[in-house]
């Protein structure tokens, strides 16, 4: 696949997100995922998008390597906000250890952040 066709699906895919068309947000960036590396936030879209039509074990995958790609690049916030909805998806599949340990780390890695959306939803 050229880069050029991959800028082109990309952006159809992120235009999908924009509008809410998760089916087709999932299409596409699961199949831009297939083929080349997924920025973190392209990562997190694709989550988002598997929490609106793949099930949970789908968006677990997504979001755990959007929360790795995050905290690589050094984006305490967003990686605490990752954190804190792989701990609610852990949490509807009744995992309750995994959940808690994904809170500590969403509490961990806000601890010393700046106040933010994602503080609101730690309380």
């Amino acid at each position: 696949m050229s880069r050029a066709s991959v800028e082109e699906l990309l952006q159809k895919a992120r235009g999908a997100v924009s509008r809410s068309a998760w089916g087709d947000a999932h299409r596409l960036l699961s199949e831009l995922d297939e083929r080349t590396e997924l920025s973190a936030e392209d990562l997190e879209a694709l989550g988002e998008a598997a929490s609106w039509t793949a099930g949970v074990d789908a968006t677990i995958e997504a979001r755990e390597r959007a929360y790795a790609a995050w905290t690589a690049a050094g984006d305490r916030r967003r990686a605490g906000g990752l954190a804190l909805k792989l701990t609610r998806d852990h949490e509807h599949k009744l995992a309750d250890k995994v959940a808690a340990g994904w809170m500590a780390r969403a509490v961990r890695l806000l601890a010393d952040e700046p106040e933010s959306p994602e503080h609101g939803y730690l309380s």
